[in-house]
């Protein structure tokens, strides 16, 4: 057993934190239309900081979408774990675009 250092647990991949940004980032601005509690902090959020929400988020999609890039590797499986995340989200926006679409 060697010696540990601080660099042993500085190490991070960062396509990986590129999809944990993501999935907060959009998680929580996807479930306000399945859940009335999310939808109503969100609208409070935005009242609240204005413009300065959608700064932060859209920051945060600049930086995931970077991360992404930058920790792409071919044969990582990246692919995979992109078309597992993005299907999620299309799948998670099928029903919402139904109700939207019996609404009309």
């Amino acid at each position: 057993m060697g010696e540990l250092n601080l660099r042993d647990f500085m190490e991070i991949d960062l396509f990986y934190l590129g999809i944990v940004i993501l999935i907060l980032n959009e998680g929580f601005v996807m479930l306000r239309h399945y859940s009335s509690s999310v939808s109503v902090l969100l609208k409070q959020i935005k009242e609240k900081f204005g413009w300065k929400w959608l700064l932060l988020h859209s920051a945060l999609d600049i930086l995931w979408i970077c991360l992404l890039i930058a920790g792409y590797e071919k044969d990582q499986y990246h692919e995979v774990i992109l078309g597992v995340v993005f299907g999620a989200m299309i799948i998670f926006y099928i029903p919402v675009m139904i109700r939207e679409h019996k609404k009309l």
